[in-house]
């Protein structure tokens, strides 16, 4: 088999089946006619080291077959690049940013700076890997089956939110005073979109274990971080996420799908409203059930002011944190947050104006 014969073989391997046999045969007469030409002109045949330089003018196998492949030639299309980008810069913005909090919390209870370093890096290096490759290839999907994205209805001034892309230094004084003599600015509904969309998919990448922020996951390795689990040590851990696993799984899918749906619909913002309602009123209901019904009730919940003074007061003995009262504090702090959305979401439904 000759040079020529060769490198159409490997041609049409990667070519579609139905149209092989006739791009094989156009390429073939391309191919002679440009060698007969240098023949012609050489006035001799060609050696293999000149045949094989003509067909390196023609191109690899790989980038002459893909012109005939049809479909997108591209991982994330330009229509959705910028969008991906920008995502992208987000999402592991909020994970690093985590990863950095777990650090300075870990250094600071456990005193192993070294060990609590070590788990950032290795927190980080994965939520880069994670969440470009699950961005790229929602866009790869988005592209390949031509899903039709609104990213079109937009407003000047929801547009403040592309500022979570300034990661250059330059100019950041006067951007600074700018800032500062600036007046009360509106809050960005496009923005909080892209937050919702970063925010969802890091807390269910983590929630279903994908992502790991070195958190402790039983009582020894609480001791070991400098937390003293209290009462908490006796739960079973893994049969109280199983518990809530769907739930909370249910609740990051609704932040993404709230994100998009605010990215798609910017000026909805009775829709906004009627999720922030249905998203308190949720968050409510799973504090009043984890406070009175749950497997850790008896251990967080207190009945008066007096023993939640008493306590906080037990916070920390010097030499560890008490876990009890942080958790006690989460949940009063995630029923307030709960109160104030469905308040908010409330207001949104019946005075949509103001909030445009």
């Amino acid at each position: 088999m000759n040079l020529v014969d060769e490198y159409l073989r490997l041609v049409g391997l990667l070519l579609p089946g139905e149209q092989r046999d006739d791009i094989v045969a156009e390429l073939k007469d391309t191919i002679l006619t440009q060698i007969e030409g240098r023949e012609a002109e050489l006035g001799r045949l060609l050696t293999d080291d000149e045949t094989e330089a003509s067909l390196r003018e023609l191109g690899h196998p790989l980038v002459v077959a893909a012109r005939y492949r049809p479909g997108p030639q591209y991982v994330v299309g330009p229509a959705l690049y910028p969008y991906w980008v920008f995502g992208v810069k987000v999402a592991v913005g909020i994970g690093l940013a985590t990863s950095a909090l777990v650090f300075v919390i870990s250094a600071l209870v456990g005193g192993n700076v070294g060990a609590a370093l070590g788990r950032a890096i290795n927190s980080g290096v994965n939520t880069l890997i994670t969440v470009i490759g699950c961005a790229t290839i929602a866009a790869w999907l988005l592209d390949y089956f031509g899903v039709a994205v609104r990213l079109n209805q937009w407003r000047v001034r929801d547009l403040r939110y592309l500022s979570l892309a300034f990661f250059n230094l330059d100019g950041l004084g006067d951007r600074a005073k700018r800032v500062a003599g600036a007046p009360p600015r509106v809050r960005a509904t496009a923005g909080r979109g892209i937050g919702m969309i970063a925010y969802g998919s890091i807390f269910l990448l983590w929630w279903i274990g994908v992502l790991n922020f070195g958190v402790a996951r039983n009582a020894g390795e609480l001791r070991t971080a400098g937390l003293d689990p209290g009462a908490l040590a006796a739960v079973d851990w893994a049969a109280f996420k199983a518990m809530l696993f769907w739930p909370v799984l249910a609740y990051g899918a609704a932040i993404i799908a709230s994100g998009a749906l605010i990215l798609a619909r910017p000026r909805a913002v009775p829709l906004l409203g009627a999720y922030e309602v249905a998203s308190g009123a949720a968050t409510v209901a799973m504090m009043a059930w984890i406070w009175t019904l749950s497997p850790i009730a008896a251990a967080v919940r207190v009945d008066t002011a007096a023993q939640f003074i008493t306590r906080m007061e037990s916070f920390s003995d010097g030499r560890s944190l008490a876990l009890v009262p942080m958790v006690t504090c989460t949940v009063l702090g995630l029923t307030l947050g709960g109160v104030v959305s469905l308040v908010r979401g409330l207001a949104r439904m019946a005075f949509p104006e103001p909030w445009r």
